[in-house]
């Protein structure tokens, strides 16, 4: 067989460059507004009222970036949430600067954790 070693750049299928940048808009609204952007409202929540909405409470409301983390979520510091001390704070501006947090310490996350029993705090 023939090797065909071509210098014009390969494009993707259209629809392989819709989902690139699908993915590429879903992460940029997920660093502005969070992974839980889609949450939904709790019930109860006060909404205003718009001239174009229905009084129709069958479809759910969304509310972003409004649930509470938990402390098995990823992005959740979990020696903050065991020692309730953020350890990337402990030695800012010295030899020993660990640099930013790459997680969240998060006191709520840190109320979870202390809640549960000692057996479930061993595992995580």
């Amino acid at each position: 067989g023939l090797l065909c070693l071509s210098t014009t750049p390969v494009s993707l299928p259209f629809h392989s460059s819709i989902i690139i940048m699908a993915d590429e808009a879903r992460s940029i609204l997920d660093a502005l507004m969070g992974g839980d952007r889609n949450a939904l409202l709790p019930p109860g929540t006060a909404v205003p009222r718009s001239k174009k909405r229905k009084a129709d409470s069958s479809t759910p409301l969304l509310m972003p970036n409004k649930r509470s983390k938990s402390c098995y979520d990823p992005d959740v510091d979990a020696l903050y949430c065991a020692w309730g001390i953020d350890v990337y704070e402990l030695f800012v501006n010295t030899k020993s600067d660990l640099g930013p947090n790459p997680n969240q310490p998060d006191d709520g996350a840190r109320q979870e954790y202390q809640g549960l029993p000692k057996h479930e705090q061993e595992r995580l």
